[in-house]
């Protein structure tokens, strides 16, 4: 079979790699499809590797996960004023292109329920790139452009914080239950009406988040 990359995303640890059966223990997983069946699948790093089609680069694939640091994961968080290492080597347009599926992802997919996010240009975007599988470099510009242009509240590296922050803080009601009500509920409806969290309301999520074993702190 044969497989190409579509993000690289969470995971709260229960899933499993489709090709090994391992548990996905990194809290980060590489979600994959199918090209004949069109199924998508969860992969660990090793195995998406190991089955993507050659044409295909995991280091260019949307990344979902820039704001979770999971326990004995060596990736790092990148900064708002640094560049990625290691990019020279790949063109503008590969780059360009990982980022405008990002934002694509975050505010027509992931976001755009809970945080209304979703902008009817974008939304057309969203669904020629499903479709077709990539995006052209009129299209790419044009999203960038938009993303540039957005108030700081919807430019991609807060849309990635508020990804990271939701999924743990969801998780963390789910495994918490009512214990952490009276704090991480509160906390949730000021992120989503918000868009953003003060470093102290950070700390007290961390707080009840280090109770969970295998659960990251938000960054």
């Amino acid at each position: 079979m044969s497989y190409r990359p579509l993000k690289k995303d969470l995971t709260d640890g229960t899933e499993i790699c489709h090709f090994c059966n391992r548990p996905l223990r990194s809290l980060k997983a590489y979600i994959l499809i199918d090209e004949k069946t069109k199924e998508n699948v969860y992969s660990g790093p090793k195995c998406a590797e190991d089955n993507i089609n050659n044409e295909y680069n995991l280091k260019l694939i949307p990344d979902l996960t820039k704001y979770t640091l999971a326990i004995n994961d060596k990736e790092s968080i990148p900064s708002n004023n640094s560049k990625e290492r290691n990019t020279s080597k790949y063109s503008e347009k590969e780059l360009n292109l990982r980022k405008a599926i990002e934002y694509l992802e975050l505010r027509e997919n992931k976001l755009s329920e809970d945080f209304n996010t979703s902008y009817n240009v974008l939304k057309e975007y969203y669904n020629s790139y499903l479709e077709e599988g990539t995006l052209n470099l009129n299209q790419i510009s044009h999203i960038l452009n938009i993303e540039k242009k957005s108030p700081d509240s919807l430019k991609l590296i807060n849309l990635q914080k508020c990804y990271n922050y939701i999924f743990w803080i969801n998780t963390g009601i789910q495994k918490l239950e009512v214990k952490a009500d009276d704090f991480l509920i509160p906390i949730k409806n000021y992120l989503l009406k918000n868009l953003k969290l003060s470093d102290k309301q950070k700390i007290g999520v961390n707080k009840w988040l280090q109770n969970l074993d295998g659960i990251p702190q938000l960054k």
